[in-house]
């Protein structure tokens, strides 16, 4: 008898600890955005490049490659990477166009804003935006967002229960 109540015990247990899909709110480290962009500002690096690739439900769907100079864009190769067409540009009006570093920067915070609003609205009951740094320089390497609209369907016009909406690799190249 102690056995089946042991079992059962811990059968709960274990149910409860993986049952926890209810997060709610925005999760998103703002101290470690100001303090990785104000690393790569005060690193004062004009003249670089890097390449960057964002993943969807489709992985690596855009890819750029980009050089910096005197702190502005020299070159951008931005383009939608689609085995079923021929490669898309993307254009500066674009979402994922990031033609800097700085444009990174500034893409987290945008999109750390509109999450602010969707929570609010309750379009959203949970995002989460997840970025890794540099950390000689500050300047992101990853950036994930993940939502929910609280009914297992993440992102809306996608089928599915994947919880990536979207997934950024960047890298230094120079």
């Amino acid at each position: 008898m102690k056995k089946v109540l042991l079992l059962v015990i811990f059968g709960l247990m274990c149910f409860s600890c993986n049952f926890n899909k209810s997060k709610k709110g925005l999760y998103f480290d703002m101290s470690s955005y100001v303090e990785n962009k104000s690393k790569w500002q005060n690193a004062g690096l004009e003249n670089y490049s890097f390449t960057y690739s964002v993943s969807t439900y489709r992985p690596e769907y855009i890819i750029g490659e980009v050089t910096v100079k005197n702190n502005a864009c020299e070159s951008a190769e931005i383009y939608i990477n689609d085995s079923d067409l021929e490669s898309t540009p993307v254009t500066p009006s674009d979402k994922f166009y990031l033609n800097t570093i700085d444009a990174a920067f500034d893409f987290i915070n945008h999109e750390y804003e509109d999450a602010s609003k969707v929570i609010e609205s309750k379009e959203y009951q949970y995002v989460e935006i997840v970025c890794e740094y540099d950390d000689i320089y500050g300047y992101p390497v990853s950036i994930r967002c993940l939502s929910s609209d609280g009914t297992e369907v993440y992102k809306k016009g996608l089928a599915g229960n994947s919880e990536t909406m979207y997934s950024i690799s960047l890298e230094f190249t120079n």
